[in-house]
């Protein structure tokens, strides 16, 4: 019934929790950007197109790569933690963001919010090349045109 307003909000978005062995405290995880920020620390509160959490369980490293795309309506920023959790969020960096001031935003009633997002879940003898795979989901996201649907072709 009219336009709807979004402040800062650290639980909002595309979020995840990680297994136990794969967190960064007590666990062998590593969270990574794509700005080149490391954990919680290099990665809470900053913008950035993608995020690979991971860690090795049982000698195979596994973990999810998040990715935005480029070209979604708002960029979005990490709610990154070393517990594991990570969240892929639109709403604009809380006040006390490392790099972007909060800028809250309202999304009119004729208008709507679309966003992009890929997930790999990966699991191997190896890490994965975050960046190179990374540019491999933005490209497929790049392509990749939403249908619309009626309710009754649900």
């Amino acid at each position: 019934d009219g336009a709807i307003s979004f402040g800062p909000q650290h639980e909002m978005g595309l979020g995840f929790r990680m297994a136990t062995p794969l967190i960064v405290n007590g666990g062998s995880g590593r969270i990574l950007g794509s700005h080149g920020g490391k954990d919680e620390v290099g990665n809470w509160g900053r913008p950035g197109n993608w995020w690979n959490y991971s860690g090795t369980d049982k000698g195979r490293h596994s973990g999810i790569l998040a990715v935005a795309a480029m070209n979604n309506q708002r960029k979005v920023w990490s709610h990154a933690r070393d517990y594991g959790f990570l969240a892929l969020n639109p709403t604009g960096p809380p006040p006390d963001a490392k790099d972007v001031p909060s800028v809250p935003f309202t999304i009119p009633i004729d208008q709507s919010l679309q966003m992009k997002f890929g997930l790999l879940l990966h699991s191997g003898a190896h890490p994965i090349e975050s960046h190179a795979v990374a540019e491999r989901i933005e490209a497929e996201l790049q392509s990749w045109k939403a249908t619309a649907t009626s309710d009754s072709t649900r």
